[in-house]
């Protein structure tokens, strides 16, 4: 009678499945070897396969017992349990991690109780109205920027930019709106200004008006002798084209008690004195005049 006989040797798939372990191990070795360690990701690494496969911090190590409970060698009566550090050296964990967290948290909480409650209970507006107002100058900066960016966001603006020119004085912010050689902002001989410039002068208005500072408005010309029959000159028109800009002005909803003077200066005082006859001393100056006049004058004279 035939008996089966067990084949000798390990299974065949054990041998090409130690293969692969045997690959995969030299794999990791090289990747781990050719890579700069990181600690922060090696203690998650070592911590995720901590937790997979159950790694225990203490091992349990014991001597070979007799049936009878007693140990066969004398050596074995003194083995205890020993720690898994003490064995295998330390395991990387989250320690240093969590206790930065517990210091960052713990300042945290020394800096909320240094804060006064009642300034958190204060409404938003409250806390506003309590921090200094900001000086003439900043708010002379402020419109002078705020032109300059409407110039070059309305498209209808942008032609005029170089018309439009700001400056500090002392007697405050001048904003004249000058010709070029080749834009007028009236028509020659005429106190009547063009659409553009009715648009600039309204967008001025909108920007100056949110300012209580008295005004100043200043008509100029050109050296050219402009006369008429009935004795109509640059003064005359010096005067009313300061006077139209007066009348925009206050329509485009500029307060009509903060015009301080309307004045006409005819070719008396030049932007460019060695060019009387050059067209950008034609020009409209409208002054926001300082309300501290002594301060002013006493910070310029420093």
């Amino acid at each position: 009678m035939a008996r089966n006989v067990a084949p000798i040797g390990a299974p065949l798939w054990m041998v090409t499945f130690a293969d692969l372990m045997s690959l995969l191990v030299c794999f990791f070795v090289l990747i781990i070897s050719f890579s700069v360690p990181d600690t922060h990701k090696l203690k998650i690494v070592a911590g995720s396969m901590r937790d997979a496969f159950g790694f225990q911090r203490e091992a349990i190590v014991t001597g070979m017992v007799e049936i009878d409970g007693n140990p066969r060698y004398d050596y074995a009566e003194d083995l205890s349990p020993l720690e898994v550090m003490e064995i295998v050296g330390p395991i990387p964990d989250d320690r240093d991690e969590i206790e930065e967290l517990s210091a960052r948290e713990a300042l945290i909480e020394r800096l909320i109780e240094m804060i006064d409650p009642d300034l958190l209970a204060q409404p938003e507006t409250a806390i506003e109205a309590e921090r200094p107002p900001t000086s003439e100058e900043q708010k002379f900066e402020q419109i002078a920027t705020e032109l300059r960016q409407a110039m070059q966001a309305v498209p209808e603006l942008a032609p005029l930019a170089e018309n439009l020119e700001v400056e500090r004085v002392p007697e405050g912010l001048r904003i004249q709106i000058v010709d070029q050689a080749r834009s007028s902002m009236f028509p020659l001989g005429s106190a009547r200004m063009y659409p553009p410039t009715e648009a600039l002068l309204r967008q001025v208005a909108s920007v100056i008006a949110r300012l209580p500072n008295k005004i100043s408005i200043a008509g100029h010309t050109d050296a050219i002798a402009y006369r008429r029959t009935d004795g109509y000159d640059n003064w005359s028109l010096s005067l009313d084209r300061a006077d139209a800009t007066r009348r925009v002005l206050v329509a485009a909803g500029l307060d009509q008690g903060r015009i301080a003077t309307v004045i006409g200066k005819a070719d008396t005082e030049h932007m460019f004195p060695q060019a009387p006859r050059d067209p950008r001393n034609r020009r409209i100056s409208i002054t926001l005049l300082r309300e501290e006049p002594l301060a002013a004058a006493a910070q310029g004279a420093q």
